[in-house]
C-alpha cells in the first residue's frame, strides 16, 4: 500500500489552511494524515480479516474522525463509510455487508491510496 502524497497534497491544501496549516507547514499536516491512516487503515484491513470486531470497531472510528476533519466531499463520505463500519462492528452486525462498505473505501481511495487490492 502507498500513498500518492503530491495528490493528496493538492487535493487537501484547501482543507489544511481552514484547519490553520499555513503554506509552510502542509507537509506537516500531510505527513500527519498520512501517519495516522497507516497507523489504522491496515489494522482494519487485518482485523476485518480475523473478524475482529472489537479492533474493527477501534480502528474505524479512528479514521471516521481522521477524515471528518476534510471538507471535500470524497473525504466526508470516507468519514461517513468508516462511521458505518464501525456502528457495524459495534453491533456486531454481517461481516460481508463490512466487506462491502471496505470495498466502497478502497473505491472511493483508489487515486491516491495505490496498490491496496489487499
Amino acid at each position: 500500500m502507498e500513498i500518492d502524497t503530491s495528490y493528496l497534497k493538492e487535493k487537501l491544501k484547501d482543507d489544511f489552511i481552514n484547519l490553520g496549516f499555513d503554506e509552510d507547514s502542509l507537509d506537516i499536516g500531510l505527513d500527519t494524515f498520512i501517519e495516522s491512516f497507516y497507523d489504522s487503515y491496515p489494522n482494519l484491513v487485518s482485523s476485518i480479516e480475523q473478524e475482529d470486531y472489537e479492533n474493527i470497531r477501534f480502528h474505524a472510528h479512528t479514521l471516521k474522525g481522521t477524515f471528518a476533519n476534510f471538507e471535500n466531499n470524497e473525504f466526508k463520505n470516507l468519514s461517513e463509510l468508516f462511521k458505518k463500519i464501525e456502528f457495524m462492528a459495534k453491533d456486531k452486525k454481517d461481516l460481508e455487508q463490512i466487506k462491502i462498505l471496505l470495498e466502497q473505501v478502497k473505491k472511493l481511495s483508489k487515486n491516491w491510496l495505490l496498490n491496496n487490492e489487499k
